[in-house]
């Protein structure tokens, strides 16, 4: 069965995994998916480069939580329990991840001091997603239950029992042997798995680690010896499930199925069974080593797939499905046209067959057409002209041998007949030619007669064949076609399962677009932004170019390394771009821009002056471009898979100086 919702050691390794990569990003928004999924989206300021980085933490009441890189859809209207967090814990930031004892209980710890909440994720029975405050006291939670037994409810307004939670205790090799005694005649992994709370899988592991067979019966009596063994070896995988190394736990999927596990989804043959994902774990146990699996860098990562690619899977197993009943139901037309074909091309050569055996013996079927027909005209009762013959049978008659049964309410008897004409050594279809075969002929007519209506009857069944045939080829092609078309709908109506949600690039907050000599040229949307671009993003290698007019934004040139100036024809299009961007697009008049290198703009103004937000300082001379009129356009930009770039090298490359100085002139007239 497949796996559906997280173990106690699942827990442990993925908020290890969250330890690590969350605590400290802020919550930007709560999204709900359906009534038990949320999406929380972080986000951490002044990562790698300077750039805020980005996640989305998927949370399921009662089976997962993890980080994902697939875009889900969200529902259109939030649901009132979302508004709730949203009100709460938006912006705030991630203190801490921790699982509570060893319970499948995680606690998220969002904000400090008096503005701390606790967002509780529970993964048992029908689960739950718990909103408290700083005192564990809560204040919203996805569903109310109580269990008087225990004296405790979880509740609005009542304090959550994060006290009864299960501690880890140290397993010794006297509660070992106490748990055998209690359990004796069970099985060794069901006893490692009362002392463990990780699952039967945990379990059966502990007890290969120990060299015993999981199914092997509990002794009353467990040797000292044997029992501080296993008592050694559960420790042992409790202090790894804790976790506490600098490495993250690796992710481990393991997969049924047709397929390679090693090749991705959608590398495997169309016809083949499709591979599905079956269990995860963080880790190898004994029992699956040697099983088809996926490891992934991070227990995170697995888990992600797994569940993203769940949806999909099922799928297409349903699809696999529908593609064997179209392939079962065209062959089911196929082998009953072929019955219908089979059938009639038999009936005419036995129909063949018996008229030829008529013309081998005519003067002997005639012989007893003519008997039968004098008995029946001298008054013979049908039941003694059956006793006659019997009778004439015994005494030897030929003719009265021949006859096999009467059928006289249809006026005809059945006779015996075989080919006495061929080599009796020759061998025919289905044995030898000499076996008897029953032929029914008519008391009205002779035993020409009889073999002309047999064959009269075979041509009708070969002209039958013939539009059978013909029938036949008809249906299949319609039903070739037809299946045909179910296959294409099917492969139209498959949803492709969550796609990888793309993973934006600094520049897409600005204004930008790519020169068509390739060069990056960005430009600020506000002030705040004019500022953002020049202090962070503007490089020695750059060049500035700006428009003075109201409006015009500061525009960045973005340079290669050591890439030497940047050629006129991406000067002249990122000045245009900056005078379009200005007020002179709504007064449609056109003006000149001018471009700075990078040294040359500075923050810093003269003695006793200020530059506002977004205003810099230009020392030195400014290089004019020439005016140009006020264009500009749409494009849709195609990402390149890296079996394609050598396809495309030296495409948008820089043009020469001549080429330049022709399109600036061109642009200017």
């Amino acid at each position: 069965m497949v796996k559906s919702r997280f173990t106690t050691a699942d827990v442990a390794a993925e908020v290890a995994c969250l330890k690590r990569k969350i605590e400290g990003y802020r919550i930007t928004n709560v999204y709900d998916v359906n009534s038990k999924v949320y999406l929380l989206k972080l986000h951490k300021s002044g990562g790698m480069d300077g750039e805020t980085q980005k996640e989305v933490l998927v949370l399921e009441s009662g089976t997962r939580f993890h980080l994902s890189k697939y875009s889900r859809d969200k529902s259109n209207t939030p649901s009132n329990f979302c508004l709730k967090l949203r009100k709460h814990v938006r912006t705030k930031r991630i203190e801490k991840v921790e699982q509570v004892g060893i319970d499948r209980i995680v606690d998220f710890t969002i904000g400090s001091g008096p503005a701390r909440h606790h967002l509780i994720l529970e993964l048992y029975s029908q689960g739950n997603v718990i909103l408290t405050d700083g005192d564990y006291k809560v204040l919203t939670l996805l569903r109310s239950h109580r269990d008087d037994a225990n004296e405790f409810a979880i509740m609005a307004n009542h304090p959550y029992p994060i006290d009864r939670s299960r501690t880890r205790t140290q397993v010794t090799p006297e509660s070992v042997a106490e748990a055998a005694k209690a359990n004796a005649g069970g099985t060794l992994r069901a006893l490692v798995g009362k002392a463990l709370p990780y699952g039967n899988q945990i379990a059966e592991h502990c007890v290969l680690l120990a060299g015993r067979d999981p199914k092997a019966p509990v002794e009353a009596e467990l040797p000292e010896e044997e029992a501080a063994h296993i008592a050694a070896k559960i420790n042992e995988v409790e202090e790894m499930l804790a976790f506490c190394g600098a490495e993250v736990p690796k992710g481990y999927i393991f997969v049924k199925g047709g397929g390679d596990a090693a090749k991705p989804e959608g590398d495997g043959d169309q016809d083949t069974e499709p591979r599905v994902y079956d269990i995860f774990e963080p880790f190898l146990t004994r029992q699956s080593e040697s099983k088809p699996h996926q490891c992934y860098e991070t227990f995170d990562e697995a888990v992600d797939e797994f569940y993203s690619s769940a949806e999909c899977q099922k799928q297409e197993v349903a699809k696999h499905q529908e593609k064997k009943q179209i392939a079962s139901k065209l062959d089911k037309i196929k082998n009953d046209q072929d019955a219908r074909i089979t059938s009639l091309r038999n009936q005419a050569l036995s129909t063949n067959k018996k008229a030829q055996l008529i013309e081998y013996n005519l003067e002997s079927v005639d012989a007893a057409i003519n008997a039968v027909n004098e008995a029946l005209a001298s008054g013979f009762d049908w039941k003694e002209l059956d006793q006659m013959i019997q009778s004439e049978k015994e005494a030897g008659n030929p003719v009265a041998s021949l006859v096999s049964s009467l059928q006289l309410d249809r006026n005809a008897i059945t006779l015996r007949l075989e080919n006495n004409l061929d080599d009796p050594e020759e061998e025919g279809e289905g044995g030898s030619r000499r076996g008897k075969l029953s032929v029914q002929v008519d008391l009205g007519m002779t035993a020409h007669a009889n073999a002309r209506a047999l064959y009269q009857q075979r041509k009708k069944h070969e002209a039958k064949e013939s539009k059978t045939v013909q029938a036949s080829q008809r249906a299949l092609k319609q039903a070739e076609k037809q299946a045909s078309t179910q296959m294409k709908k099917l492969k139209v109506t498959a949803k492709p399962g969550f796609k990888v949600a793309r993973k934006q690039y600094w520049f897409e907050k600005f204004d930008w677009f790519v020169s068509s000599e390739n060069y990056l040229v960005v430009s600020g949307r506000d002030a705040q932004q004019n500022e953002l671009l020049v202090k962070r993003y503007l490089t020695t290698h750059d060049v500035y170019v700006h428009a003075d007019i109201h409006g015009a934004a500061s525009c960045v040139v973005r340079n290669r390394v050591g890439g030497g100036p940047i050629p006129p024809t991406t000067l002249l299009e990122a000045g245009s771009f900056c005078v379009c961007h200005s007020q002179a697009w709504n007064s449609k008049f056109t003006t000149g821009s001018w471009w700075v290198h990078s040294s040359q703009v500075s923050k810093t103004a003269p003695s006793g002056e200020y530059l506002s937000t977004g205003s810099f300082m230009i020392r030195g001379k400014k290089n004019f471009l020439q005016p140009t009129q006020l264009l500009m356009g749409f494009t849709v930009l195609f990402k390149l898979d890296e079996e394609s770039v050598e396809a495309h090298l030296g495409e948008r490359a820089c043009r020469s100086v001549e080429e330049a100085e022709t399109v600036a002139d061109a642009a200017a007239a």
